[in-house]
């Protein structure tokens, strides 16, 4: 039961598979429910008169549905008003379990008096739907109050926390302590009439278990995606009601004797239980509070580990929570026929010790396995891979976790007073449990021993759990304590070989493996609260070039030219346009790229920087190591640990620009960052004339998803439009209102920068009137593309698919992005004359149709919107002779300005390193020193092997240098005399046709049979 709630607490919906699939499953599990618990109970001591009440597991099967739902909602809504950072969705949790161990204490303390427990329970299921439903409608509408009360204290972490759990725990407090009441009434309500106590616990908590699964599939499937999150409350209510009136209805005949005198203890189970000492039974209660908190850090280092192989999406957690949510319940139901046993009990400590040993071998053996994958991960949007993966891990200790909880409790049940009150204390124990260990997981385990160190030391104490519910000792039988403690021996030595083999390492190198190769290495690397963030590092020699944050297994942010280019546009694009930015806010921080482009402002007088993780401004050093460079460091700078929609929220800030960059909408729980209400709250907190760009991920989306954020957007900025960032990176540009149009002297003042200026040529932007290239469209122009499309909302956080691939090939997508019909569009766009400069608008016609090959250069995987292949001659011959580009030039030839800056570093002890050479050749070709480029070009074919695809590449480019210094004569030679020794590749083969067709040179000798070959 406790279980279950903690569980769904972190907000993870179930796996999507198949409608028709899940239906005919919900219907299998209601059809074969009753006949579980009949065949169940056939044959046994009080069973047949409890067959007639066999309705009673369906209700609580209903009960457990509900409370499912209700808390997916409430936690979803709970997460708009107060805040999705760890430490806000911590004070939700806190006080949810809060709830319900008081509901376990009070059933415990009170139950025993009741007479019709089963109706107590009806009339607590009808007011938890009464006021679920009440607390679904409300949530919309706190914000209006609690803004003001909150809004003093948003700087004080300390109170305002407190403050939330005060807030989320009064809201909660009356459905959660009656859904804490609710397991040990229904127990005492069917052990009136057969006494098995711990057969009817079992059954009961495998029941309400079962339900949480298919309220977890209803609602991930059916309900938020067909009714949204209100609705789904309703039908949450609905259920609550039903299970209530029924129980109130059908329930009165199981009563109690007597409230003033307890049911004694049924003699055969009191035979079948031996009698147990005060300390024995405070051990027990203790073995139960370890038991909840082990298996809820469990499951938070679980679904750690499991996001490495999977970019952790709503349906990647999802299969982890219905693994573990069946295993409980199949557990409970294990639970129940062992109960039956007289030595039932004795079996308590054997099953943790197995808990304990599975928990290190499971994780050991798929770790084991992955390390020999060759394959890469993260593209299973579905989750299937990760079922498989998940299942053996997670499975076995789930199941034997679920059969600890009745056992455990027929052990103590001779000894209390009454049934409920052994179900209340039971739970109170192991609610408290689990609200301790959801904490220290995330909070203490992964951040200060790792995700491999915390898995060993959950392991081992589930051998704690074993060696505190030892049963003392009867005379006349052998002793099981020696065994025992052999066993115990054995777990010691399991996790003393798994840490010494350093499986978990093993791992971590293996997911940086997709990002790391001669050039590239994982330089950082940190186990958080939130993420496993690690950085990889791309070096010219020994000179870093740029860095790649990486959370789990997605890559996130980097620092190379494709990203730097669209990062810096979202803080220079507006700085061009807006007559005079003095406040700014950056939500989501990455690589710090960004931050950097606006701390370069020196006319930005504020930075507000929020990010949801500490962690990630902590490692940043790794990108700025100098201080001067540091953007954190800037005095300028103000930054938030808290989640950008809440400190939106809070602040009575009014900014001139607010750019974000948040992770990608299919992440779990980050949809509503690209909802309409959240956009509606960005352009209430920027003054008049104030401007957002806004990231909008096309290569992570499916066209239906971008055509649902952009219209969310579009609802709220009627002055908006779309750009290319760069390559599939497109940008939301709003406007609050109206502001001064900018002259041409203004708009060009950051290109005059000594700071800015450099950077801006350095990715592309070599003049100001380029920046018009990127336009798409403004919000008139996409009116009828959207007029089909509902917006993202956050009651319907679905419109965003989980599971949608991507299309790259989307007709609408290749539409949008054809440079004529851009190029038209922006010359008639009137968005576009109230923003932009009318001398620039006719300047920036010329540069559409190379904004298209620029799109290629960073398109992964490439989007073909030009005519030209990556990097090929005929493409960098164009962009010679029909432009004044050059760093679109050396992006070609795979090089930048941060290659620039690092060779400039290596020439004094490096300078003939054909690296080094090969990069000195390209920016000479870039600045149209041909005689230059070909000089170095064949010192770089004297250091190079003739057999090896580089070597051909430096060829051709020498070829093509000395034709374009005029030397045809000398090319000719070459190609005559100095040929590659083998056969040019495809690409290369390409490259010669066209310097044969544009420069008349000789035809090259063709290739032996054995080159053919090869």
């Amino acid at each position: 039961m406790t279980v279950r709630k903690v569980v769904t607490s972190y907000d993870l919906p179930i796996p999507r598979i198949t409608h028709e699939v899940a239906q005919a499953t919900l219907r299998r599990m209601l059809t074969s429910l009753r006949m579980i618990c009949l065949i169940d109970s056939f044959g046994s001591h009080g069973s047949r008169k409890m067959q007639r009440f066999w309705w009673l597991y369906l209700v609580f099967f209903c009960s457990g549905m509900s409370a499912l739902v209700f808390e997916t909602v409430w936690f979803r809504q709970a997460g708009l008003v107060l805040g999705n950072s760890v430490w806000a969705s911590s004070m939700v949790l806190a006080s949810f379990m809060a709830g319900l161990a008081l509901g376990n204490l009070a059933a415990g303390l009170f139950g025993r008096r009741c007479r019709f427990p089963v109706r107590v329970y009806g009339i607590l299921e009808v007011l938890i739907g009464a006021v679920g439903v009440g607390l679904v409608l409300g949530f919309p509408h706190l914000n209006s109050w609690l803004v003001p009360v909150l809004r003093p204290y948003a700087d004080q972490l300390l109170l305002l926390n407190s403050m939330r759990l005060a807030v989320s725990f009064g809201l909660m407090l009356i459905p959660t302590v009656a859904m804490g009441a609710t397991l040990p009434l229904m127990v005492s309500g069917l052990t009136a009439h057969d006494s098995r106590f711990g057969e009817q616990l079992g059954r009961l908590y495998a029941c309400n278990t079962f339900g949480a699964m298919a309220g977890a599939l209803g609602c991930e499937l059916f309900l938020i995606p067909t009714l949204g999150l209100r609705d789904t409350g309703f039908t949450a209510g609905a259920c609550s009601l039903i299970a209530g009136l029924a129980a109130i209805a059908f329930g009165g005949g199981l009563k109690r004797e007597s409230s003033d005198h307890p049911q004694k203890f049924d003699a055969a189970e009191a035979s079948a239980t031996p009698a147990i000492s005060r300390f024995q039974q405070a051990r027990f209660y203790l073995a139960t509070f370890l038991c909840g908190g082990i298996l809820l850090a469990l499951e938070v280092v679980w679904f750690r580990y499991m996001v490495l192989f999977n970019f952790g999406n709503s349906r990647v957690f999802a299969v982890m929570l219905a693994i573990v949510l069946a295993g409980i319940a199949i557990g409970g139901l294990i639970a129940s026929r062992l109960s039956r046993s007289a030595r039932a009990p004795a079996l308590v400590p054997w099953l943790a010790l197995a808990s304990s040993l599975l928990t290190l071998l499971t994780y050991a053996i798929p770790a084991w396995m992955t390390v020999r994958e060759k394959g890469n991960w993260g593209s299973d949007l579905e989750g299937w891979s990760t079922f498989f993966r998940a299942l053996p891990v997670m499975l076995p200790v789930s199941l034997l976790s679920g059969a600890l909880f009745p056992l455990i409790g027929q052990a103590l049940r001779r000894e209390q007073e009454s049934e409920s009150t052994t179900a209340g204390r039971l739970t109170l124990c192991n609610t408290l449990g689990a609200a301790v260990g959801a904490l220290l997981g995330g909070f203490v385990l992964l951040p200060f021993l790792g995700m491999e160190n915390s898995l060993i030391l959950l392991g081992l104490l589930y051998a704690v759990v074993a060696v505190l519910c030892v049963s003392p000792e009867e005379p006349g039988q052998p002793s099981s304590r020696n065994r025992l403690m052999l066993s115990v021996v054995v777990v010691l030595l399991t996790a003393f070989l798994i840490h010494e083999v350093g499986i978990g390492r093993r791992v971590l190198d293996k997911v940086a493996s997709r990002y790391v190769n001669r050039n590239t290495k994982i330089v950082a690397l940190r186990e958080g609260s939130i993420d496993t963030l690690m950085y990889a590092e791309t070096r010219l020699l020994d000179q870093p070039l740029y860095h790649r944050l990486i959370t789990n297994t997605h890559s996130m942010s980097a620092t190379d030219p494709t990203c730097q280019q669209y990062m810096r546009m979202y803080a220079y694009l507006p700085v061009a346009l807006h007559p005079a930015p003095r406040k700014a806010c950056l939500i989501s921080f990455g690589c710090g790229v960004t931050a950097k482009a606006l701390t370069d402002t020196k006319e930005l007088e504020s930075i507000d920087i929020v990010d949801i993780s500490r962690d990630i401004l902590d490692l940043n050093e790794v990108v700025y190591p100098d201080p001067v460079e540091q953007p954190l460091r800037d005095p300028r700078v103000r930054v938030h640990i808290e989640d950008g929609r809440f400190h939106l929220q809070m602040t009575e800030e009014r900014y001139d620009l607010i750019t974000s960059e948040p992770p990608p909408p299919k992440g779990a729980g980050i949809v509503n960052l690209y909802s309409r209400e959240y956009f509606q709250l960005i352009h209430d907190r920027l003054a008049d004339g104030g401007m957002v760009t806004y990231w909008v991920p096309y290569h992570d989306i499916s066209p239906g998803d971008g055509r649902a954020i952009i219209r969310a957007f579009c609802d709220v900025f009627t002055n908006g439009s779309v750009w290319v960032g760069s390559g599939d990176n497109w940008m939301l540009f709003g406007i609050r209102g109206a502001h001064p149009l900018v002259d041409v002297a203004r708009f060009r003042r950051q290109w005059d920068s000594p700071l800015v200026g450099p950077m801006l040529r350095g990715l592309a932007f070599e003049s100001p009137e380029q920046f018009g290239a990127y336009f798409i469209a403004d919000r008139d122009q996409l009116t009828e593309w959207l007029s089909t499309t509902e917006p993202v909302v956050d009651n319907y956080p679905q419109r965003i698919s989980p599971t949608d691939k991507v299309v790259f090939k989307d007709a609408d997508y290749v539409g949008w992005l054809k440079s004529d019909s851009a190029r038209e569009r922006f010359q008639k766009s009137e968005h576009i004359r109230g923003v932009w400069p009318k001398d620039l608008i006719d300047a920036a016609s010329p540069h559409f149709q190379e904004r298209n090959y620029i799109h290629d250069l960073n398109c992964v995987p490439p989007n073909r919107m030009s005519e030209w292949r990556f990097g090929s001659l005929a493409a960098i011959h164009h962009l010679q002779t029909k432009t004044k580009l050059r760093t679109p030039v050396l992006w070609s030839l795979n090089s930048s300005h941060q290659h620039e800056a690092a060779v400039a570093k290596l020439m004094e002890r490096e300078a003939d390193n054909s690296q080094v050479l090969t990069h000195r050749a390209h920016f000479a070709l870039a600045d149209h020193d041909f005689n230059g480029a070909a000089k170095l070009y064949e010192r770089v074919l004297t250091k190079l092997s003739p057999q090896t695809a580089e070597y051909q590449r430096c060829w051709l480019r020498n070829i093509y240098a000395l034709c374009m210094a005029a030397r045809a004569d000398d090319a000719r030679l070459i190609v005559t005399s100095h040929a590659p020794t083998s056969a040019l590749k495809t690409t290369a083969a390409e490259d010669w046709k066209y310097l044969h067709e544009t420069f008349d040179l000789p035809q090259l000798a063709p290739a032996t049979a054995e080159e053919a070959d090869e």
